[in-house]
């Protein structure tokens, strides 16, 4: 980027995102600390934007060119108090706030890891801990729950660290329906297929509130605790349609650790995902139902107000 255009960037006040967020799931817009009253805000096809004031997540911004001002952005405008201040004769031109960008794309072959282990209690393997690795398809239908949901687990959303923190929500999510539903260690490591249609059931709806819909998850992994290894290696060396051990980096790309892990190659299971986040900043319309930009309770594809609130439905 060369300096005149640096310093275009640095005077323009309207906000906009470019390629920044084409591979990425949440993109925050360091460079743009301000929102400017009566500048423009650029939100690009398939993506939405999440303004945070004071570390809340207020108002939502979708596709299109928008004005800066109260009905855009009506619980910051609120929050900042700018109607009062301009009561009491003072001008206000700006609003310091967190931009965040989000991707309301399918997002395909996206790493979920867990640090939160399963626990089964086997007669072959005795008390196993195991945690799951591997891939699946995200995609976003609740942008503000979404930043809500990073926000209170880690404080602040780093950009380099929010697909990780993205994926260990995934994945212990999964640990848990493992857990939950009662999955046999030995048929995690010799029917695969059952253990992620399983999983896909079970993971239906269970990431609302973190405004998340996963599909088509694969397991590429497992890694026991250091107890079980030996006894799990055995049962796989006396069973030749046990899964062999794989290294880390051939299936996820991570940094191998000392102990061996035990790495599954999963069969492809089709699933249909959800249809793109479609609607007004009141609504997200996804496939057969709409979602409350007010109370984020599900509606019928049908609706026009809201069942648990009576808000209105675009």
């Amino acid at each position: 980027m060369g300096l005149i255009t640096k310093l275009k960037d640095i005077f323009n006040k309207n906000i906009e995102c470019g390629s920044e967020i084409d591979d990425r799931i949440v993109f925050h817009l360091k460079k743009k600390k301000y929102l400017h009253l009566n500048k423009n805000i650029f939100v690009r096809e398939k993506n939405v934007c999440v303004i945070v004031y004071k570390g809340k997540a207020c108002d939502l911004i979708l596709e299109g060119k928008h004005k800066i001002y109260h009905d855009t952005i009506p619980e910051t405008y609120s929050r900042a108090r700018i109607e009062h201040s301009e009561k009491s004769g003072i001008k206000i031109k700006k609003i310091r706030a967190d931009i965040y960008y989000v991707n309301t794309n399918d997002m395909r072959s996206f790493e979920y890891r867990s640090d939160v282990p399963f626990k089964s209690k086997t007669s072959r393997f005795g008390k196993v801990k195991g945690c799951l690795a591997g891939k699946c398809t995200v995609k976003v239908f609740d942008s503000i729950a979404l930043i809500k949901t990073l926000l209170s687990k880690y404080g602040k959303i780093r950009n380099k660290d929010v697909a990780a923190e993205i994926g260990l929500i995934i994945g212990n999510k999964i640990n848990h329906i493992v857990q939950k539903q009662k999955i046999p260690i030995d048929m995690i490591l010799t029917n695969q297929e059952y253990c992620e249609q399983v999983v896909n059931t079970e993971i239906q709806d269970s990431l609302d509130k973190e405004g998340l819909f996963v599909s088509n998850i694969k397991l590429k992994a497992v890694d026991f605790n250091k107890r079980n290894k030996k006894k799990v290696n055995e049962y796989i060396s006396s069973h030749p349609t046990a899964v062999k051990p794989i290294s880390v980096n051939s299936v996820l790309g991570a940094t191998p650790q000392p102990d061996a892990k035990v790495r599954i190659n999963m069969p492809t299971i089709g699933r249909n995902v959800r249809g793109a986040v479609q609607g007004s900043v009141a609504t997200h319309n996804v496939d057969n139902f709409k979602v409350c930009r007010v109370c984020r309770k599900k509606n019928s594809a049908a609706a026009t107000i809201c069942n648990n609130c009576g808000s209105m439905l675009n």
